[in-house]
């Protein structure tokens, strides 16, 4: 749930993974949302902006490879671990599954883990941008125009899109 799977829980249980198995070729960094917004991730910034805790954006690499020539492989998650459609705020019965939000993040960190124990030989980053998206005074709100990584702006229609906006502002600083 979200009360406990918060973007930084997230990372210290993937750091205690990853040293419960013993796996040095992989290494865990993140970039703080103070980061992310010092490198111009005005998407990320903004979805994370309405959260109650500060998000982050975890990055794992993994380099198995002998070849120094080998083609760098890129694995990108949404880990969305509470999505209440911001200010776009979603009215069902199923409230309580939005944490499901986080899944591709979940994913893209199983294959990481599964990746360095079965010590393939490829070199791999996987980037997870993890934050909520809620409503609050500081929330981005429709109307308002953000601007990404590479300097593309977004026009906002409905706040309910943010996984396209910090998978797309992490894919542009990737890229």
């Amino acid at each position: 749930p979200s009360n406990l799977g918060t973007a930084g829980a997230i990372v210290e249980r993937v750091r205690a993974a990853i040293a419960e198995r013993g796996l040095e070729a992989l290494t865990l960094s993140t970039i703080s949302s103070a980061r992310a917004r010092e490198l111009g991730m005005g998407l990320f910034t903004a979805v994370d902006a309405g959260a109650g805790g500060r998000g982050c954006i975890l990055r794992l690499d993994y380099d198995g490879s002998q070849a120094e020539d080998a083609p760098l492989l890129a694995l990108l998650g949404k880990g969305m671990t509470h999505d209440t459609g911001g200010y776009n705020l979603k009215t069902s019965g199923t409230v309580h599954e939005l944490t499901h939000d986080k899944c591709g993040a979940m994913a893209v960190i199983g294959a990481m883990l599964g990746i360095a124990e079965l010590e393939l030989p490829v070199r791999v980053t996987a980037l997870c941008p993890m934050t909520e998206n809620c409503v609050d005074a500081r929330a981005y709100k429709p109307g308002d125009i953000l601007t990404a990584v590479d300097g593309t702006t977004v026009y906002v229609e409905n706040t309910d899109a943010e996984g396209r906006l910090i998978l797309a502002d992490v894919l542009a600083w990737l890229c």
